[in-house]
């Protein structure tokens, strides 16, 4: 069945609507909200540090030096956790069809993604297998899941019922077959006794080869359910309409409610923040997981990667990236379709949190193992950075909470400066830190309708068990013991002890929570010191805000108080917990249970009083942070101010400034055109829009036949004529980028030519945008007449030892990319110009016509957009011009489209990207236009010594014109639309500059980054010149044997 067949129509519920629009107003604002937490914080770390620095070279030593050094280390420690959640929230495209993997990845911003609520109607409906884990729970639970499944809303001979048991109880097989035989979809399997691993994998697995032997065999789909999970009677037809739309979805999960949370759920056990932020989030970017309950799945894709895999007890996620990387999508939908049980006792709470670590941990190990051979290098890559990220979390914790107390023993103060200004500054830029903490954890609570605070995602308790089952893990790995098996816990618990006493013993002495006494004690031993070393001092304020108080410092002690004493307040007033029937509805004729109103509010616990505070307090934060984060000119300038400090700090010092730009001669351009020679110069006299020849400034390096740039009066719009050939448009433009005498910051570079074209791609008069600039005879040339038979030209990218084989010798000119978006803007300004054109060309690119190839080279001038192909050498002819295409795809990866034939473009290129090197120039700010004069082959029968000397193509004039046609509109449209649109530089869309990535990101051609996807630095050139020297040391061993 598919989605021609099945009847899918959308939910009508208003009030849905209505609720998950509120919510979606807030979630697609945490991502801002997350990113401001990011940058906060590091712009704070990035400050600490330099005042670190200047007060060592102020002369601070000894053990004051250390305790500041290792209470910053501590801070970026304490931060790792939050930090980890927030850029999940930001993006987490830890795995992706692709296989790239981002850990932060901008382009999500804002578009979090809901799925539409939809209904499967009818009784076409599709066959399911739903499975029941059952691992020795309480039976009553696993009846009451069954009992849902069962009478769920869907055609009876449409699914069954499958009981997995684990535990090999005759009691279970008991009831399960009385059940049976009762509603007749029922049925009850085991695998005999319960293996040592791969316990809910295995099982399912099992389940899976099971119903085989039933009658009609398996069904098209199965389902999972854990087996306190009780489903809604229309979950079925909730879950399946998603995937029978869309035949590349391979499974449709439902978030994890519960229904038994304790008063203010204080050990964090709802999930809101992964099934209501981070899951919508993934979903945004195709990459969400399976939770392990509450799904419906293809059984052909299930099939495809071998089953529910074994290789690690976090079989949901691991089951996820091998679809993933199968091809398939999964889908997260957000309704409440499922209501289960958490622990009601911390130690079971505790069990379930090492079953987790380990699992992460197994889950990175799994996408490594033979089975995941369908999994890229990418893709098993980003299954390792959960794992990652959260032993590195919990590892840097572990040491912040041994560290934190020595440090406050010490009595030293806990930052160090070298200034007063500095202090302030920290401490402004610590609150600024905290209002991004803040609105983020509000976003949160709004976006889940559960209440969040600054702490929410730091619960810091468990870590220690996390550690130590880290540690025993590796142990097992390392001496052959197998992974720590996980089993259902006991009865005895601190619930289970009546007597303070006993609690204290059991939680204390049982369960270990020994440890969180000691750092509680130890913590507040440490504070107690630093506020009386304080005392000692003169200035008894200042030196304690310099010490226990210095804000981040305070931040992570009082967490850890709060932290550590829950287990400690468990022990000495357990919550109260209510008996699991008062929180159902039950049918007495049938017994089907359903969750009640009431135990299905996740805010079901708080007080009138508390509901009424938070509400106010809520409104009026709501007011404060969404106009913050939707106020376009604050979040712009704060990036700015980041990644700019960011960028200085990492340097050491901010670049040179080489010009005095505040000097009330020197020349701010909004426009500087680029001619090569005299007739391309001479369009741009003595026209009505603007004179260029007000001012002519002569400068300093230029060539001699033509030694000034030419400006309007105001220097809105300045020209420059280079000379022909790559070495004088080089010289030329390098010289102008360094004058003193030009401001070329914010100034748009136009270079507007001439050039020859291909009739393949369009005709003479015609006017092209370039994207890509391509140094087309920068490589090995032998004589065509003695080219090898396998040799289509006697062209071969340097380095490499056959014409299509990719550049091994990489010089750096050979693409460039300039900003697309500006480019399509300068389009739209030239498609309004009136081409120019002539009737001796007309007759000419009437010859082409005969060709089908050159269709585009018969039809009158027009704007397109292509690229530009660069060389010295003024060529002609079918077979170079054809030789230089398959050029210009290979050196583009494909990407570019061949059209112009240029000396200069590289070379003016090339320069202009070493002034933005050092910020004298933004590359961003490039267009690239070329007109066609004459035609780069002959047509057909046409010798091409006669297309190249002799002809009289009639498409000079032409071309001359409609620079001046065409590049006045983009000009025009550059000066016009300044303050509204170009003043502050049109964002790229695409990655722009050389094939060495230098001015940082990731180039989309050529062998990738030389810089790590960074700017070029001093140190990051000095690396690259030993890189090239290494490497053409070695292609002469090549070459020698």
């Amino acid at each position: 069945m598919d989605k021609n067949t099945a009847n899918i129509v959308p939910l009508d519920d208003p009030q849905a609507k209505r609720q998950a629009q509120v919510q979606m107003k807030f979630m697609n604002r945490i991502p801002k909200a997350a990113l401001a937490t990011i940058l906060s914080s590091w712009l704070y770390f990035g400050y600490s540090f330099k005042c670190l620095l200047d007060a060592q070279a102020g002369g601070l030593s000894g053990t004051p030096l250390k305790v500041a050094w290792l209470a910053l280390a501590m801070q970026v420690g304490h931060a790792s956790k939050s930090f980890r959640t927030r850029v999940v929230a930001l993006s987490d495209r830890s795995i992706v069809p692709n296989g790239t993997l981002h850990l932060v990845s901008f382009s999500a911003m804002g578009k979090a993604k809901r799925q539409p609520a939809l209904r499967l109607t009818g009784d076409q409906c599709p066959s399911v297998d739903v499975f029941i884990t059952y691992c020795g729970e309480e039976i009553d639970v696993l009846l009451d899941t069954v009992r849902a499944a069962a009478v769920s809303d869907y055609p009876k001979n449409k699914f069954r019922i499958i009981v997995l048991d684990d535990s090999v109880s005759a009691p279970v097989e008991a009831e399960i077959e009385k059940l049976g035989g009762q509603l007749g979809n029922v049925f009850y399997s085991t695998r005999g006794s319960r293996p040592k691993t791969h316990t809910k994998a295995g099982n399912i697995n099992h389940g899976l080869k099971y119903v085989t032997t039933l009658p009609g065999g398996a069904s098209d789909y199965a389902a999972v359910f854990d087996v306190d999970m009780i489903p809604s009677p229309h979950w079925l037809r909730a879950l399946l309409p998603h995937i029978l739309r869309d035949p590349k979805v391979a499974m449709a999960q439902a978030p994890q409610r519960h229904y038994n949370l304790p008063d203010h759920d204080p050990l964090g056990q709802a999930m809101h923040i992964l099934f209501d932020v981070i899951e919508p989030s993934k979903n945004a970017t195709n990459s969400s997981w399976c939770c392990g309950s509450g799904f419906v799945v293809r059984r052909d894709a299930l099939d495809g990667i071998g089953g529910v895999p074994e290789e690690s007890i976090n079989e949901d996620i691991l089951t996820s990236f091998y679809l993933t990387a199968a091809g398939w999508r999964i889908e997260y939908i957000p309704e409440d379709l499922q209501w289960g049980l958490i622990p009601q006792s911390i130690r079971k709470h505790l069990k379930l949190q090492m079953r987790m670590c380990v699992g992460v941990i197994s889950t990175a190990a799994g996408a490594w193992s033979p089975r995941a051979r369908m999994m890229t290098t990418g893709e098993k890559y980003g299954a390792l950075f959960p794992a990652v990220g959260f032993s590195v979390a919990v590892i840097m914790n572990t040491v912040c909470f041994i560290a934190l107390p020595w440090l406050l023993f010490t009595g030293a103060p806990l930052v160090a400066y070298s200034t007063a200004s500095q202090l302030r500054t920290l401490s402004v830029l610590f609150l600024l830190k905290l209002v991004a903490l803040f609105s983020y954890d509000f976003l949160a609570t709004k976006a889940t309708n559960y209440k969040l605070s600054l702490t929410s995602n730091s619960n810091s308790w468990p870590i220690p068990f996390q550690f130590w089952t880290m540690v025993r893990f590796a142990l097992s790995v390392v001496t052959g013991g197998g992974v720590p098996l996980f089993a259902p816990s006991g009865l005895t618990d601190i619930q289970a002890a009546k007597s303070l006493a006993g609690r204290i013993k059991v939680a204390f002495w049982d369960d270990g929570f020994v440890v969180h006494i000691a750092i509680v004690v130890s913590l507040l031993a440490g504070i107690f010191t630093s506020v009386l070393t304080a005392a000692s001092t003169p200035t008894l304020w200042q030196a304690l805000f310099l010490r226990a108080f210095w804000p981040p410092v305070f931040l992570i002690w009082s967490t850890y108080l709060e932290d550590f004493s829950i287990p400690i307040s468990y022990a000495l007033n357990p919550p109260n917990t209510m008996d699991r029937s008062t929180l159902l509805d039950r049918d007495p004729k049938t017994q089907v249970a359903y969750p009640n109103r009431h135990a299905k509010d996740p805010l079901q616990w708080l007080s009138h009083l508390e509901n009424a505070l938070q509400s106010s307090w809520c409104a009026f934060q709501e007011q404060v942070a969404l106009r913050l984060l939707n106020m376009r000119s604050i979040a712009i300038a704060f990036r700015a101010l980041a990644l700019g400090y960011l960028a200085a700090t990492a340097t050491g010092s901010p670049a040179p400034d080489l010009v005095s730009r505040n000097h009330p001669h020197v020349v701010k351009p909004k426009v500087f055109l680029i001619d090569m020679f005299p007739p391309e110069g001479d369009v741009w006299y003595n026209i009505p829009e603007f004179n260029l020849l007000e001012r002519n400034i002569t400068v300093p390096g230029f060539s001699p036949l033509f030694p000034d740039a030419h400006c309007t009066k105001d220097g809105s719009v300045c020209q420059v004529v280079t000379g022909e050939s790559e070495i004088n448009a080089a010289s030329t433009i390098t010289a102008l980028t360094f004058s003193p005498l030009f401001d070329l910051r914010k100034t748009y570079f136009m270079i507007a030519g001439i050039a020859g074209i291909s009739p393949k791609v369009a005709t003479l008069g015609s006017v092209t945008f370039a994207r890509y600039a391509i140094q087309v005879a920068l490589q090995y040339e032998f004589d065509a007449r003695e080219i090898p038979e396998n040799f289509t030209t006697g062209y071969v990218p340097l380095g490499s030892f056959s014409p299509m084989q990719y550049p091994k010798s990489i010089y750096g000119t050979e693409v460039f990319e300039v900003n697309d978006a500006l480019r399509q803007l300068a389009i739209g300004f030239a498609k309004t110009a009136t081409l120019n054109d002539s009737s001796d060309a007309m007759a000419y690119r009437a010859n082409y016509a005969s060709t089908s190839a050159y269709k585009a080279g018969s039809q009158p001038p027009s704007v397109v957009a292509c690229d530009v192909a660069t060389s010295d050498v003024y060529y002609s002819g079918t077979l170079l011009s054809e030789a230089f295409e398959n050029t210009t795809k290979l050196f583009t990866n494909g990407s570019g489209e061949y059209c112009t034939t240029a000396q200069e473009d590289n070379a003016t290129l090339e320069a202009l990207l070493r002034g933005a090197i050092y910020n004298l120039t933004d590359f961003s700010r490039i267009i690239v236009l070329r007109t066609a004069s004459d035609f780069d082959r002959p047509y057909a029968g046409e010798p091409s010594t006669v297309n190249l000397l002799y002809a009289n193509q009639g498409g000079f004039e032409p071309a001359l014109q409609n620079i001046y046609l065409a590049g006045v509109k983009v000009v025009e449209g550059i000066l016009q639309n300044w303050e509204s649109t170009f003043k502050m530089g049109i964002k790229p869309n695409n990655y722009i500059g050389d094939i060495f990535g230098s001015l940082g990101g990731a180039p989309d051609f050529g062998p990738g980054s030389e810089f790590n996807n960074n700017p070029v630095t001093p140190s990051s050139r000095k690396k690259r010149v030993r890189s090239l020297v290494a490497k053409r040391a070695a292609m002469a061993g090549i070459y020698a044997s």
